[in-house]
């Protein structure tokens, strides 16, 4: 799996989503944030001279926070609480490569 594909498997799952998504204080459904992250891992190249190369720089430099506000990003799961978004897509990172390592370990082994 690339890092691009990792990438996309990250913006799928705050689209497809049923939480609340919250960028300086406004909530926005999964699909309309994945749509923000997409539209600004677009312009990081040209707005700010970052080129995004792997699904780490994505969390930390695209998903992290408003570059306008410095605040945030934020997740809310519902009777739980609200967590930084970033730490949401590094556990979703961490169990994608978590699983592709074990189906590689499995593949070679066989």
């Amino acid at each position: 799996t690339s890092e691009e594909e990792k990438i996309e498997y990250l913006l799928e799952r705050v689209r497809t989503s049923p939480l609340s998504f919250y960028r300086n204080r406004e909530k926005f459904n999964g699909q309309d944030a994945s749509e923000f992250l997409r539209w600004k891992l677009g312009r990081m190249p040209t707005r700010y001279h970052v080129v995004i190369k792997t699904a780490d720089e994505f969390i930390e430099k695209v998903a992290s926070y408003s570059r306008a506000s410095g605040n945030p990003y934020v997740v809310e799961i519902p009777n739980v609480g609200t967590y930084p978004l970033h730490q949401v897509l590094r556990n979703e990172l961490d169990v994608l490569n978590t699983c592709l390592n074990e189906s590689s370990e499995k593949a070679s082994t066989a």
